[in-house]
Order: C-alpha cells, then structure tokens, then sequence
C-alpha cells in the first residue's frame, strides 16, 4: 500500500513512494506538446539519486532534457537568464 497522493494547485505536488517515477508521464499529460524539460539544480543536488531518477523519468517519457546546475542560494535574476539560455 502506498501513501502517495496528488495535491494539484499550481503547480501539481505529487508525494510519497514511487512519485519521481511519475515525474515524465505527469508532464506529459499535463503539457502534450512538451519535447523538452530542463532541470535546475545546485551542483550538489546534481549527483543526488532521485534527481538522477527525475532526468531518467523525464527521458522516458520522450523528453530532451537539458541540466543547468549553477544555481545558487537565493538565486539572483542572472541565475534565471542563464538558465534561460540553455
């Protein structure tokens, strides 16, 4: 028995066991016409296992995935842009 449940406002907020494996497929329902995800992350975070889990949902569900990992703490507006330039 699992505790997962979805609470959807804006964004959806999936939780519980096995929810990062739903990562792709809630994206693709939710956004159709998506062929690309692009992951933000500290570089710490980069080599955690569920984030590597969240980019192999992503790539399964047929997305291109694109990592930026230089954010930061309280990230200024030039974190933003450079994300945005991927």
């Amino acid at each position: 028995m699992t505790n997962a449940f979805h609470f959807r406002t804006i964004p959806l907020l999936c939780a519980g066991a096995g929810c990062i494996r739903q990562l792709g497929q809630i994206i693709s329902q939710d956004f159709p016409r998506s062929k690309h995800a692009l992951l933000l992350s500290d570089p710490g975070l980069a080599t955690h296992p569920l984030y590597l889990q969240a980019q192999e949902a992503l790539q399964y569900a047929g997305l291109r995935t694109h990592v930026y990992i230089d954010i930061v703490s309280n990230p200024p507006a030039t974190n933003a842009e450079d994300a945005a330039e991927i």
